[in-house]
């Protein structure tokens, strides 16, 4: 059967599948190959699930059938009509089905018969069975009757022979039209190992990644968390095919490292696509009671003043305390460069531990009316908790003391000490980093990560429902698959392209 609904976008087919009259329905897109069985008639009240009903008073036999998304309690419906079926799209969400030529007579859910069809069967039956009635009652009324007396033989004329008739030429039987076979998947029969970072928030995109890498066809496992420092030669020697969590501002120097065959990682493995846009914004949160009480504008002039100093100095030795990174994340490195170059050692120290950790002591420090002067990147929950602008603000640094590199401006307005703000990192893209390799022996994934693009906004909110709780690996990856399902607008054009490139 065929999808006459139109403007969905969507080819349609149907056909029966075990439980008789039962139909399933398949949407012809590469992500969903596989048939929906629809049998079951109960499915009102089960939002988003699809059901088909026997569509009774149209043509007699026409198999006219009705689908109705079950966004809330409706159930199957009926309708008199061609017309007002065609009406049904906008009033109740639901599409119009015929069958196409040799498709099978429906059946009511539940594989009960067609009652409409079948009225019509029994009817014509009965008409039979009553032709065949009625002639047998006309033979016995003949019987009553006197026998005619029997006519004189007429002679009977010779009867010329009949001409013989031309045989008809026999038709060919039409061959049916082989099926073409489906085009296999450029993806099938290839694994690919995944990694992500150690950081909760970067889930997401990996999810989203590992999923769309599964409708061109890929075994893709799950994404192994491990820190960056790790993951840059493990890719490069093909311990790992990718991963959706490179901060080039931050992880180039890794990239760069020195590989132990000679050259450099970089020489194989690559950033590939731009996944979000400067969507990474880094640097210092300072909390703006302190602002206020010490009236610094940047990182210089608290460190120009000792009492300011000695406010933010929490283990009592002459320094004050930066929360800072995890050991081993490209951000650690970035601080303490930024703070040996400017000769600020005698006071100024980075605390490293897990950001988690470091995240909730800062955030008790400040309901406790203390200090806070803690390393932030962008998206992550922590801003949703402490937000520049009404709690905290970035705390801008002189662009002459930034590394080479890291002297851009973040765009934060109010948000910061300092007009213009100079954060001590250049807002970073985030990108997808691959085996070269593993590249050129699947254009079909290139394509994909070349073209494939996530608003950082997405990943904020995923980062917020992480901290309410919703943490685990099957509930970050459930709402990768929400993210994808809701935006197929934009997801199908990359994998038309990446089919078409594998």
């Amino acid at each position: 059967m065929r999808d006459h609904c139109g403007g969905t976008g969507m080819d349609c087919h149907f056909r029966p599948v075990g439980d008789p009259g039962a139909f399933a329905r398949r949407q012809l897109l590469p992500r969903s190959r596989g048939w929906t069985d629809t049998r079951r008639s109960g499915l009102a009240g089960q939002p988003g699930r699809l059901a088909f009903a026997p569509a009774i008073g149209i043509t007699p036999g026409s198999g006219a059938w009705l689908e109705t998304r079950l966004d809330s309690d409706l159930a199957f419906s009926d309708v008199s009509d061609e017309t007002s079926a065609r009406g049904w799209p906008t009033k109740h969400n639901a599409c119009f089905y015929k069958p196409t030529v040799g498709a099978h007579a429906p059946r009511q859910p539940g594989g009960e018969p067609n009652m409409h069809t079948g009225r019509w069967r029994a009817l014509i039956a009965l008409l039979v069975t009553f032709g065949l009635f009625a002639a047998a009652c006309g033979d016995d009324s003949s019987t009553t009757e006197a026998a005619p007396e029997p006519a004189e033989p007429e002679a009977a004329e010779p009867e010329a022979a009949p001409e013989p008739a031309e045989p008809e030429a026999a038709e060919p039987d039409a061959s049916p039209e082989p099926a073409e076979p489906e085009a296999a998947l450029p993806g099938e029969g290839v694994t690919v190992t995944m990694a992500r970072g150690n950081w909760i928030e970067t889930n997401f995109q990996n999810y989203v990644v590992q999923q769309l890498l599964q409708e061109l066809g890929y075994e893709v496992t799950d994404p192994e968390e491990i820190t960056p420092a790790t993951f840059y030669p493990a890719v490069a020697q093909g311990d790992y095919d990718l991963w959706a969590s490179s901060w080039p501002l931050n992880h180039t120097p890794l990239l760069e490292g020195e590989s132990p065959d000679g050259g450099t990682f970089g020489d194989k493995a690559r950033y590939i696509g731009t996944m979000m846009a400067s969507g990474a914004l880094q640097g210092l949160l300072v909390d703006i009671a302190s602002v206020e009480q010490f009236g610094f504008q940047t990182l210089e002039e608290l460190l120009d003043n000792a009492d300011a100093i000695a406010h933010f100095d929490s283990d009592g030795d002459g320094k004050a305390d930066i929360n800072g990174c995890d050991d081993g994340w490209g951000c650690q490195k970035v601080i303490n460069d930024t703070i040996s170059q400017n000769g600020w050692d005698d006071r100024v120290a980075q605390v490293s531990a897990t950001h988690s950790a470091l995240f909730a002591e800062s955030e008790a420090s400040f309901r406790e009316g203390g200090p806070v002067l803690q390393y932030v990147w962008t998206p992550t929950a922590f801003v949703g908790k402490l937000v520049p602008g009404r709690d905290v603000l970035w705390l801008a640094i002189e662009p002459a003391h930034a590394l080479e590199g890291q002297d851009g401006v973040s765009n934060v307005g109010d948000a910061c000490t300092n007009d213009p703000c100079t954060t001590m990192f250049t807002p970073s893209d985030i990108v997808v980093t691959a085996n070269n390799e593993f590249l050129a022996a699947n254009p079909a994934a290139a394509s994909l990560l070349e073209n494939f693009e996530l608003d950082p906004l997405a990943v904020a909110v995923q980062a917020v429902a992480i901290d309410a709780g919703a943490n685990s690996n099957e509930e970050i990856a459930a709402a990768a698959a929400d993210w994808i399902a809701g935006n197929r607008d934009i997801i199908d054009p990359w994998i038309e392209a990446a089919l078409a490139a594998g």
